[in-house]
């Protein structure tokens, strides 16, 4: 199974009995997000939550996949509609909350951009497919998944040798975050 599924799966079924912070750079992930769930980017140190996602995206998190699906996303090979980028994209899911909104709609948008839409229909709707996250029905125990404290005296050293300061700082304060 893809690792952004068994994430999605631990969010969908621990969301409710504890606060979730996701780990990762991946905007994938950003769909996940709602309340008492974050993403936090280390590579950016940015955490996101709605508002932040909304301010990056000009889309709600729920809607990230759907934007992802129009606008595509080279590093993960999302085709998208070809001649709509991320404004467009933006505006469109504005108007209607998702890709098959839009295509059930698609007599009340303006010629020149439903004629791109009606081109690339397939590729919209497999490029949602390809951008949504599954919820797998593979059972999960908490302990599967909180942080747990970096406690390896031979890691920290080689972080250390290796000059990997930030590592050390980040995964301190990731620890100290978790449990404020």
């Amino acid at each position: 199974f893809p690792s952004h599924d068994m994430i999605a799966t631990a969010v969908a079924q621990l969301k409710s009995t504890m606060n979730i912070v996701i780990v990762t750079g991946d905007k994938d992930m950003l769909q996940l997000i709602e309340p008492g769930v974050q993403v936090l980017d280390t590579m950016k140190n940015v955490w996101y939550d709605e508002a932040e996602a909304m301010k990056k995206f000009g889309v709600k998190a729920s809607q990230i996949a759907d934007y992802l699906a129009i606008a595509g996303d080279a590093s993960d090979n999302i085709p998208g509609v070809d001649g709509i980028g991320p404004k467009g994209a933006g505006k469109l899911l504005e108007a209607y909350a998702t890709v098959e909104d839009i295509y059930a709609n698609i007599g009340d948008i303006e010629p020149k951009l439903r004629f791109k839409l009606m081109k690339s229909e397939e590729l919209a709707k497999v490029s949602k497919r390809l951008s949504s996250l599954m919820v797998l029905d593979i059972p999960l125990d908490a302990d599967d998944v909180l942080f747990q404290p970096v406690d390896n005296p031979e890691l920290l050293e080689l972080l250390d040798k290796l000059e990997f300061t930030n590592i050390k700082i980040k995964l301190g304060l990731m620890w100290q975050t978790y449990n404020d």
